[in-house]
């Protein structure tokens, strides 16, 4: 999806449903939902807390990659570069 006709400010993102979250959450409570249905074993929740982590640094990630374009994007606007 582009964002051609959103409002001036407003990125795709921005949007219910297309936040850089939720795919996120989805995979988050597929890993609780595949582990619901047995007991809990020690290795298993190794296995979740492991998944887990995996899923908290992606999101890390690329929240500190948003953070450093939108620090670019504030820097340019800042020095009078405009998007074309």
């Amino acid at each position: 999806m582009t964002g051609w006709n959103l409002p001036p400010g407003c990125r795709v993102t921005d949007l219910p449903g297309n936040e850089p979250e939720d795919p996120v959450w989805e995979k988050l409570s597929d890993i609780l939902y595949e582990h619901l249905d047995s007991p809990l074993t020690e290795k298993m929740i190794e296995s979740v807390f492991d998944k887990v982590m995996e899923l908290i640094n992606e999101v890390r990630g690329d929240a500190y990659r948003d953070g450093v374009s939108d620090e670019a994007m504030a820097r340019d606007h800042a020095n009078g570069e405009r998007d074309t």
